[in-house]
């Protein structure tokens, strides 16, 4: 029997006996598994998934969701897509979702924001709010819902120093769906000003929008590079207003602001203005100056870079009663500077090596492997605060 019909038997089988966000994405059919000469399993000669749409899904009704199917396809690489499969659970990324934008732009005439895929990011959910939808939300907003779904307390990302958290859309696809995630946006993006003076300030405006999305714990924070300082400002400031921090997570983030004559990944010294422009395109990605947005917008993002780069160095942590959850990028460290974060962390700080440099800890592989980790972390967290049933025996 050819593998596409296997692999079809096995996800049917599979989603009988699990819940939908636990059904792998894609399978890949091997002779065998590759073995390091240890005789443990090779990772890394694994060969990536090839996605595809789900077996027996909707197909189109109308014209315009036949047109979203095929742009769909197009754009993830994939052989056909249903109207119930999730953008982001075959494999999409936001580098992608801007691609996909252009294509519905040229193809649809229609200008969507990449807020509203992450609202809505199938088929069948797109084709209705183009359909209903008298309102825009501009992407660049200081709440970002990337997954809005979910009956579990949401994990909320940090942005790092360029402002922008579209990368953390990478890890949609593997943490399940009963998880809300949201990004935290600079301010400076939507209003064109340098906006905070310092981090305690940023957090605690931070603080207040998530509080409108979660008014009470437990709390569960994720912050890369500049974003880890501002998540720590936040579970301080969190707990001092005796609110719980269950999950306080970085990604390469260190206080390396406060040790003088510092450098290298995470160093928190203001870069040059060709250095900015470059790590603004680089996290910016496809929708840099092509047409697709104003000037003044890139320009808003270089300031928000600009400022967050400026107050790192400004960075004064309080200390942290709880464990820390430490992505390091391995590239980009011989011994990764964890005594920084030891005055400023009560509990233990769990490390956990990811094959990356710092800028490329949410490119797909990398962000796969962290989003494996989050999810365990999440279950954890899950299995542990459920109520148990007592049992009493006579």
């Amino acid at each position: 029997k050819g593998s596409a019909a296997w692999a079809s038997e096995l996800r049917e089988h599979v989603a009988g006996l699990l819940p939908d966000y636990m059904v792998p994405s894609a399978y890949v059919v091997l002779e065998r598994l590759p073995l390091t000469p240890n005789g443990k399993l090779d990772r890394r000669g694994l060969p990536s998934p090839v996605y595809g749409g789900s077996v027996g899904g909707r197909a189109p009704r109308t014209p315009q969701e036949e047109i979203l199917c095929g742009l769909f396809a197009e754009v993830l690489g994939v052989g056909g897509v249903g109207i119930d499969d999730n953008f982001f659970e075959l494999g999409g990324h936001s580098l992608l979702a801007t691609r996909l934008l252009s294509r519905l732009r040229a193809s649809l005439d229609v200008e969507v924001s990449i807020r509203s895929l992450f609202e809505a990011p199938t088929v069948a959910g797109l084709a209705k709010n183009l359909a209903i939808s008298s309102t825009t939300h501009s992407d660049l907003e200081v709440l970002l819902p990337l997954r809005t779904g979910g009956r579990l307390p949401p994990l909320f990302c940090i942005h790092p120093a360029v402002g922008l958290s579209w990368s953390y859309s990478r890890l949609l696809a593997h943490i399940p769906g009963e998880h809300p995630i949201y990004g935290l946006q600079a301010r400076e993006l939507a209003q064109g000003r340098a906006f905070h003076r310092d981090i305690a300030k940023m957090a605690a405006d931070y603080l207040s929008v998530i509080r409108d999305v979660q008014p009470t714990g437990p709390y569960k924070l994720l912050g890369w590079s500049f974003g880890g300082l501002v998540a720590h400002a936040m579970a301080t400031r969190l707990q001092a207003a005796g609110e719980t921090v269950s999950l306080l997570a970085f990604l390469d983030s260190y206080p390396i602001g406060r040790l003088n004559g510092s450098t290298g990944p995470g160093d928190h010294k203001i870069p040059s203005g060709h250095a900015i422009d470059e790590m603004v395109l680089s996290i910016w990605g496809g929708r840099s100056r092509d047409g697709r947005i104003a000037e003044a917008e890139f320009e808003n993002v270089q300031k928000a870079c600009w400022n967050n780069m400026r107050i790192a160095s400004t960075f004064s942590p309080e200390q942290f009663k709880g464990d820390l959850v430490l992505f390091v990028a391995a590239q980009s460290h011989l011994q990764p500077p964890l005594e920084l974060w030891r005055p400023y962390v009560a509990g233990n700080i769990h490390v956990h090596q990811v094959e990356c440099t710092h800028d490329t800890m949410l490119d797909e592989l990398p962000a796969a492997t962290i989003g494996e980790l989050l999810a365990d972390e999440l279950e954890k967290q899950r299995v542990a605060t459920e109520p148990r049933i007592q049992w009493r025996t006579k």
